[in-house]
């Protein structure tokens, strides 16, 4: 099974850094919500159903150096019966800023529990 992948480039604000220049942590995670939002926003099958974010990882690996664009992969790591992960790696240049993993559950809107993926939403997440 070959896994669906995702890029998606930001360019850094001022206001993203703090007072000696760095990137704030917290930009690192809203990179990763963007993506996979836009991700999702790709997948016709995901459009009208209700997407939970139940786990959410980062990892810092370095300080982005003159940071003005940073780079984040995402791609599809496991496809369960109600739920998928997300690997994401975020760029400046070559050099790996963070990584992360994102953990969504489909879940049924009437009745609050989580709900199977088809076998049409799990191709489209392949």
């Amino acid at each position: 099974m070959s896994a669906r992948s995702h890029s998606r480039e930001a360019l850094l604000r001022f206001a993203d850094r703090d007072a000696m220049g760095h990137v704030n942590s917290l930009k690192l995670a809203e990179l990763i919500e963007d993506a996979r939002l836009d991700f999702l926003a790709g997948i016709p099958l995901a459009r009208d159903v209700e997407w939970r974010l139940v786990s959410l990882r980062v990892d810092f690996h370095a300080q982005p150096v003159a940071a003005r664009r940073l780079v984040t992969r995402s791609v599809v790591s496991r496809i369960g019966n109600s739920s998928f992960d997300m690997s994401h790696e975020i760029f400046e240049d070559d050099l790996l800023v963070a990584s992360g993993l994102s953990v969504l559950v489909q879940v049924d809107p009437r009745k609050g529990v989580s709900s199977a993926l088809s076998g049409a939403q799990k191709s489209c997440l392949t």
